[in-house]
């Protein structure tokens, strides 16, 4: 049997990273977002194309999420093909969220983006 401290291994920090540049990051209104979506076996696939319409400014860590009602909680459980995505100036990117249909609770779904330096948006999902 071990005694004491014997197998704790500790790192002491000299230093920590510095990540206040990211506040200075410039606003980006320029993300645009469209959504389609498909329906089969009580499971709903909704495909999220996402544009940073922007010729100087990077949209950073922009998080897609597939929202039971406008302004609503976001449905879960819930599989997106990727999360917290950057876009550099003119990039696109097309993530997917698959989830069960009854987990909306009624509700229409809603695709809600916002990012660090995105303003939040919600549009409905046809």
């Amino acid at each position: 049997m071990l005694s004491g401290h014997a197998t704790w291994y500790r790192t002491v920090v000299k230093s920590y990273a510095d990540f206040t540049g990211l506040n200075s990051l410039a606003s980006n209104p320029n993300l645009a977002a469209t959504v389609s979506r498909s329906v089969a076996g009580g499971r709903e696939t909704v495909t999220i194309a996402l544009h940073n319409a922007s010729t100087t400014n990077i949209a950073f860590f922009v998080r897609p999420e597939v929202t039971a009602g406008n302004g609503g909680n976001e449905v879960l459980p819930v599989d997106y093909s990727d999360n917290y995505v950057s876009l550099w100036p003119g990039e696109s990117t097309t993530i997917t969220a698959t989830y069960q249909t009854s987990d909306l609770g009624g509700q229409s779904p809603f695709l809600r983006v916002r990012g660090y330096n995105v303003p939040t948006s919600s549009i409905p999902v046809p």
